[in-house]
């Protein structure tokens, strides 16, 4: 491999006629800059000066290597500042993942203020339900992920991922009108005899509905499972049954009342943000620091 700075030296003989000046140029001695063309003359194996006690000037591989050269090292100039850019937030590209909730309430959000700001940093998004999140990150195909956990686990660490708590989201429980207490709190084990609706167990966390459940010494009846909040509560409206969704996630709509709940074990969604630690770019973090904000903004 040619080392560049050989080729910049051999480049400044071209220019300035004379070793001294190439030197000069490169902030180093004469006798440096003879020394290091030399080694690039033994490293191909080729004449590339032709010396003499007052001048020197390149032979014809001399000449077509410097000819070469300009371009190795303009190449190399628009890489490093391609970099530097990366580095300053003036380029790049940040891949985001969120699942639903999260992504309307302040991830696109803190994406659209982002992008006014660092409008030549390209960002992508996916939605991703938490567990996703994690692997993608972990797997290099988001470089920032909304990940959560419930009832006190924590989210898994995995090595090289950096997981950065924003903040709980309490869970409400949400009951149609004709089972809605008139309170506006209310324990789970009022409603152990109703039907309920809840997410799919296969879905880690979102099995939130069995674990509070069990921890209420009950075992509910689940009539309906689904992946999506706002269908779940087109379902309470319609009567079908009773669900705990976040409070985010409650919007306001006809026939679903949305109660605090009592039970003392901690029913909140714990929000984090993951991200690779060792190719956390500036970027990335300016937008982490948006994620933030936005997640603190929207209480």
């Amino acid at each position: 491999m040619l080392d560049l700075r050989r080729i910049s030296l051999l480049v400044a003989v071209q220019r300035f006629g004379s070793i001294a000046a190439a030197a000069a140029d490169a902030g180093c001695t004469p006798s440096s800059a003879s020394e290091q063309l030399s080694k690039l003359e033994s490293e191909l194996g080729l004449a590339l000066l032709e010396r003499s006690p007052r001048s020197v000037r390149l032979t014809h591989a001399g000449s077509e290597l410097a000819e070469h050269g300009r371009a190795l090292l303009a190449q190399a100039e628009l890489a490093e500042r391609a970099a530097k850019d990366v580095a300053g937030v003036t380029a790049g590209r940040v891949r985001v993942a969120a699942y639903q909730t999260a992504a309307a309430r302040f991830v696109i959000p803190a994406i659209a203020s982002f992008a006014r700001e660092h409008p030549r940093v390209r960002v992508s998004f996916e939605e991703l339900e938490p567990e996703d999140g994690m692997t993608a990150v972990a797997e290099g195909t988001a470089d920032v992920a909304l990940v959560s956990s419930y009832l006190g686990m924590k989210v898994p660490r995995v090595n090289g991922i950096e997981v950065v708590d924003l903040g709980e989201d309490p869970f409400v429980l949400v009951a149609p009108t004709r089972l809605a207490t008139r309170s506006q709190t209310a324990s789970l084990r009022e409603f152990a005899k109703a039907q309920w609706i809840s997410g799919r167990p296969e879905q880690g966390f979102q099995a939130i509905t069995e674990l509070a459940a069990a921890r209420s010494g009950f075992t509910p009846e689940i009539v309906a499972r689904v992946d999506n909040y706002d269908l779940i509560l087109d379902l309470v409206a319609a009567g079908l049954g009773v669900a705990l969704v976040p409070s985010s996630a409650v919007s306001s709509r006809a026939g679903v009342h949305a109660h605090r709940i009592t039970e003392p074990f901690g029913l909140v969604r714990l929000e984090s943000l993951a991200s690779r630690a060792a190719d956390h770019s500036l970027a990335t973090g300016k937008l982490c620091a948006l994620i933030r904000r936005r997640f603190n903004e929207a209480g």
